[in-house]
């Protein structure tokens, strides 16, 4: 097995010493990051823990776990960098300022290096042409990162939604979701990360799914290397999804999250739980959860209980 790199070993260190990972975790994502890096030399521990929910991004950030990126009220290529508005496994978006066609858009800046899958990957995304799918506007490799240009949405997660507009609402936003995703299936598309984190809501309660490119550009990643990976968030992915099963991952893996979405939403519980990682991919491998219903405020249409 390659060593990891030095930094992703000070890390791993820093993890242990403020006792954020255990053991065990800490070998299961030396063995992920070691695949990853078959494909991918850029891949990094602090990627591999956020994707599979062992560490916070803010957990991250105060164990200086740096990607390496621009800061804000920098320049990168024709786009001004104004604000960060959220950092993840794959990288950090940006409200940034594109100075050509003089717009703002959400810049989603990839940690890791460029390469001519990127350019391919992302031609491929600008056919998803939906109302409810971010649009991707430009894809471009700048100073060596990879910057997806998307359409800035103003508004909240689904999660939040939820909670500020009430169930009826979240199923309106959902079902404007599940809309969504076939269209990008029947475009050979499939997410892989579907998540609240990964809807947002504007203020006329149009929902808008976000992180197709991400998903899209890792596939093809994983495609070419045939390597066995994790990619997702643990809470909201089928049992192949969980053991990094390349063969069996597909549309299932979103329609299965839409099902765990729905869940949350109407229990207002997650349908699996574990004390650890290695406890909640087992829930998920071996057991079904109860019916929504008895565990939510109120009581949902039996269609509804059905659908999860």
């Amino acid at each position: 097995m390659q060593p990891p790199p030095p930094r992703s070993e000070a890390l791993a260190q820093q993890l242990l010493a403020a006792g954020a990972l255990e053991e065990e975790q800490l070998v299961w994502a030396r063995e992920a990051l070691a695949r990853e890096r078959r494909g991918d030399p850029s891949a990094t521990l602090g990627g591999v823990l956020l994707r599979a929910g062992l560490v916070s991004e803010e957990r991250l950030a105060a164990c200086g776990a740096a990607l390496g990126l621009p800061a804000a009220g920098t320049r990168l290529g024709r786009y001004q960098l104004e604000e960060v508005l959220g950092q993840g496994a794959m990288g950090r978006v940006y409200l940034a300022r594109d100075l050509k066609l003089e717009r703002g858009v959400a810049l989603k800046v990839l940690s890791g290096g460029a390469d001519q899958r990127f350019q391919q990957e992302a031609r491929a995304l600008a056919r998803l042409n939906h109302p409810h799918v971010v649009t991707l506007y430009d894809a471009t490799l700048s100073e060596g990162l990879r910057c997806l240009a998307m359409e800035a949405i103003e508004g909240v997660d689904l999660t939040h939604h939820r909670r500020a507009q009430g169930r009826r609402a979240f199923l309106v936003a959902l079902a404007q979701v599940a809309d969504a995703v076939a269209h990008a299936h029947a475009e050979g598309i499939t997410h892989r990360d579907l998540k609240p984190d990964n809807v947002l809501v504007d203020g006329g309660g149009r929902a808008f799914v976000t992180d197709f490119g991400v998903a899209a550009i890792l596939d093809a990643d994983l495609r070419l290397t045939r390597t066995g990976t994790m990619i997702g968030t643990p809470a909201y992915m089928p049992p192949e999804q969980c053991v990094g099963d390349l063969e069996r991952m597909g549309p299932s893996a979103d329609v299965w999250a839409l099902g765990v979405i729905l869940y949350e939403g109407l229990a207002e519980a997650p349908p699996f739980a574990g004390a650890s990682f290695v406890q909640l991919v087992g829930e998920i491998a071996s057991h079904d959860p109860p019916p929504p219903s008895p565990r939510g405020p109120g009581p949902a249409a039996p269609a509804l209980d059905a659908l999860c």
